[in-house]
């Protein structure tokens, strides 16, 4: 079995999702995308039968560009903002 000690790992407790070098991931996989969003791994094999960007990998690993699912899930499901950001002017 390989390790994946190399790979950006997500903090789902504080919500952090930057590598060891403070670089936010540009590739992820299921469980990564599912902490980012908090959401199953089962919605997000939903959402790539809705059409949600991914890289192929072989016959059955997948990998998704961050910037791509969220750029995806706004043009899709039409997110926004509810409240005020801390430290935001408005």
């Amino acid at each position: 079995m390989k390790t994946t000690s190399h790979l950006k790992q997500p903090d789902a407790a504080a919500g952090n999702f930057k590598s060891a070098t403070g670089a936010t991931p540009l590739y992820g996989d299921k469980n990564t995308v599912a902490v980012m969003l908090g959401m199953s791994e089962r919605t997000v094999s939903n959402f790539l039968a809705q059409g949600c960007p991914c890289l192929k990998i072989g016959s059955r690993r997948v990998r998704f560009e961050m910037a791509e699912v969220r750029a995806w899930l706004k043009q899709h499901y039409g997110s926004q903002r509810i409240g005020k950001i801390a430290g935001r002017k408005p």
